[in-house]
């Protein structure tokens, strides 16, 4: 009997267990998934303010043309979209920059390939600096035949943070559910074994000189309570039968 006590919590732990593993790795997955997310729309909403700020205007004279190329190239202009947690380097298109935020310092972001007018912008993770960083690439068209590719950037370290103490979190929480799974299901199992234990005993204490004896589990209404009703059911014809 112990046995079955044995495979019932075995069984019941590890279905529960597994349960509360496939939760734990989605809730990382997707508190992971939702700090990117806003990490690529702080990143996207500063790019899209400087892509508007240097758009192509097509009745711009040539003088204005030659300002917004020299705005992107300046590092006091682009302190305007530049942060604590937000770096801009803009390059020309053989991948050579021409202007950084001053909070770059010595960081420099890799040139971007693949960009063209059809396929003008792409997100990647970097690393630079020693830190890794989450860029947006964009190529930005100032006139038919001059365009830069603007970089907008921002830290991991931070984000990567969040979600190493969320991972820690979640693992603290799984085992804590782990460890109150497996006594639950031991307490379970225990629970659902010891009355087959009591019915056996019984069984074995009523021999032929003690027919009539009855369990009289009555108040069990569920399948040990039948097997008990069965038993004295089946007392009662062999006590019928000595009788006769």
């Amino acid at each position: 009997m112990n046995s079955l006590r044995w495979r019932i919590a075995t069984w019941y732990g590890l279905l529960l267990v597994s349960v509360i593993a496939v939760v734990g790795v989605i809730v990382v997955a997707k508190f992971q998934q939702i700090l990117y997310q806003q990490a690529q729309g702080r990143v996207e909403g500063t790019m899209n303010d400087i892509a508007r700020s240097v758009s192509l205007n097509p009745f711009a004279d040539p003088s204005e043309i030659g300002s917004l190329a020299q705005r992107l190239g300046n590092p006091d202009n682009l302190e305007h979209w530049a942060s604590q947690t937000t770096f801009v380097q803009v390059d020309n298109l053989q991948g050579y920059p021409v202007g950084k935020s001053f909070n770059m310092g010595a960081i420099q972001f890799p040139a971007a390939k693949g960009l063209d007018l059809k396929h003008d912008r792409q997100f990647r993770t970097v690393d630079a600096g020693g830190q890794p960083f989450l860029i947006e690439d964009r190529l930005i068209e100032l006139t038919p035949q001059n365009a830069v590719v603007v970089h907008v950037g921002e830290p991991l370290n931070a984000v990567q943070l969040t979600i190493a103490r969320a991972q820690q979190t979640v693992l603290f929480v799984v085992l804590l559910a782990i460890a109150v799974v497996v006594g639950f299901s031991i307490v379970l199992a225990r629970q659902a074994t010891n009355p087959l234990n009591e019915l056996a005993q019984a069984m074995r204490e009523i021999g032929s000189d003690h027919l009539d004896r009855r369990l009289k589990w009555a108040r069990r209404h569920d399948e040990i309570g039948r097997v008990a009703e069965t038993f004295d059911d089946m007392l009662a014809r062999l006590e019928d039968a000595f009788a006769r």
